[in-house]
C-alpha cells in the first residue's frame, strides 16, 4: 500500500483535500467544505459528507485529530480508507461523513490538547455541568504532575522521575496514580489531561455534522483515530462500556485480535470521552439507529510498567514545556522529540504495521456493519 504519513498539518490537510475531491464521481452529492477556527483563520476542520443516492440505510463517520499530533497517523488511516475501502461500498444506501483534523491547532503546533489546553476527549460532557470538583487525587497531585518551572536537562532523565513518582506511591497505589492522571481532570487549566469548564468550539462543530444525521440513517458507525496507548507496534480497537456485545464477540465478529473498552484494567477510564458520549446521544435522541462507535488506538512505546513510567514522563514534560517552557533550545527539542516518538512515531516499520492493522479492522468492520 502506497499510503502517505504527512509531516505537516497544511501537508495533511491538502492531501485530504484531493482525496476527497475523487470521491464525487462515485457519491454525485459529495460536499466538502471546511470551518476555521475562531481567532485562527488559517486553521481549518474539512469534512466530505456525501449522502447516498437512493436510500439512506448506512452512514460511515471516520474522525482524525481530535488529538491534534495523533491527526498525522489519522490522515494515513483516511487515506487508506479512501483508496482500499470506497471503491468497495454501495453509493445507493451508503452515506460518508469524514472529517480531517478536529483539533486543527493542536495538529499543526504537535499537541494533543486545543490552544485552551483543552482534551477534547475529556471536555465532551452533554446536558450536565463541567464537574470542577471531580477527581479529588488529581487535586493532591497537580502539584507534582505540574512543576511550576521551566524543563531542565535533569528532568528529562528516568532515574530522576522515577525518584519523583515513588515519593508519590507512599501516598497513594499505583492504580490511583494512573487514573488520577487519565480520567480527566476539569478543575486545573494548566493541568494534565484538562476537560475545560464548556464544550469546546472543536465539538460543538462535530455535533452540528453528526447530530441531526443521527436519526437520518437505519445504522450509523463511527470511528475514531487515535494514538499512544496500549501495545506496541498493535493498534487496539477501543469501546464504551456501553457497548452491550462483549469483548470476545466484537474481536470473533470482526476478526480483530485486540478489543477492549474504556474502563480499568485492559485500558483506562475517560470522563468526557467522545464515543461514550455519542452512543448516549444516539441512545436518547435516535433509539431506532444502530450507532456503533469504536476508536482505532495505535500503540507506540507500549504497555510495559517501563513505557507507561516513560508515557507518562513525556506527556508531564510536554505539559511543563507549553506552560513554563525550558532552560534552553536543546532541551526544548528533546522533549519535542520524546513526544513525537510517543504519539506521531516517524519509524517506517512503525507505520507500516499501523497500516496493517487499520486495514484489518476496516475490513472487519465494514463487513461486519454491512458496509460491503
Amino acid at each position: 500500500m502506497d499510503i502517505c504519513f504527512p509531516e505537516a498539518y497544511p501537508e495533511a490537510r491538502a492531501l485530504f483535500r484531493e482525496l476527497a475531491a475523487g470521491v464525487q464521481g462515485r457519491w454525485h452529492s459529495t460536499r466538502l467544505e471546511a470551518c476555521a477556527l475562531k481567532g485562527f483563520p488559517d486553521l481549518t476542520t474539512d469534512w466530505l459528507y456525501a449522502a447516498p443516492l437512493e436510500t439512506q440505510r448506512q452512514l460511515l463517520v471516520v474522525t482524525t485529530g481530535l488529538h491534534g499530533i495523533e491527526g498525522y497517523v489519522g490522515a494515513a488511516a483516511l487515506q487508506l480508507l479512501i483508496e482500499e475501502f470506497l471503491p468497495r461500498l454501495d453509493p445507493r444506501v451508503t452515506g460518508l461523513l469524514l472529517i480531517h483534523a478536529l483539533n486543527p491547532w493542536g495538529m499543526l503546533h504537535g499537541q494533543k490538547t486545543n490552544a485552551a489546553n483543552v482534551d477534547l476527549n475529556r471536555n465532551f460532557i452533554l446536558g450536565e455541568a463541567y464537574p470542577a470538583d471531580f477527581n479529588a487525587d488529581y487535586a493532591a497531585l497537580h502539584g507534582i504532575f505540574v512543576p511550576p518551572q521551566p524543563v531542565r536537562q535533569r528532568d528529562l532523565a528516568l532515574p530522576h522521575f522515577s525518584l519523583t513518582l515513588l515519593r508519590v506511591l507512599r501516598r497513594f497505589s499505583v492504580a490511583r496514580v494512573q487514573e488520577a492522571f487519565l480520567i480527566g481532570q476539569y478543575r486545573y487549566a494548566d493541568g494534565i489531561y484538562y476537560g475545560g469548564a464548556a464544550l469546546a468550539e472543536e465539538l460543538h462543530l462535530l455535533l452540528q455534522l453528526l447530530q441531526p444525521r443521527l436519526a437520518e440513517y437505519e445504522r450509523v458507525t463511527y470511528l475514531e483515530m487515535h494514538t499512544g496507548y496500549g501495545p506496541r507496534n498493535q493498534m487496539s480497537l477501543v469501546h464504551s462500556p456501553q457497548e452491550p456485545r462483549s469483548n470476545h464477540e466484537l474481536a470473533a465478529q470482526f476478526d480483530y485480535p485486540l478489543v477492549v473498552r474504556t474502563e480499568p484494567g485492559a485500558f483506562y477510564a475517560i470522563r468526557g470521552d467522545v464515543v461514550d458520549g455519542l452512543v448516549s446521544l444516539a441512545r436518547n435522541e435516535a433509539p431506532r439507529t444502530r450507532f456503533y462507535g469504536a476508536t482505532f488506538e495505535f500503540g507506540t512505546l507500549g504497555d510495559s510498567l517501563f513505557n507507561k513510567i516513560r508515557s507518562m514522563q513525556t506527556m508531564m514534560l510536554a505539559n511543563q514545556l507549553r506552560h513554563y517552557g525550558a532552560v534552553s533550545s536543546a532541551v526544548r527539542d528533546e522533549v519535542g522529540r520524546l513526544f513525537e516518538a510517543l504519539y506521531a512515531p516517524r519509524v517506517a516499520i512503525w507505520q507500516e504495521k499501523a497500516l496493517v492493522d487499520a486495514n484489518r479492522a476496516f475490513e472487519g468492520i465494514l463487513r461486519a456493519e454491512t458496509f460491503l
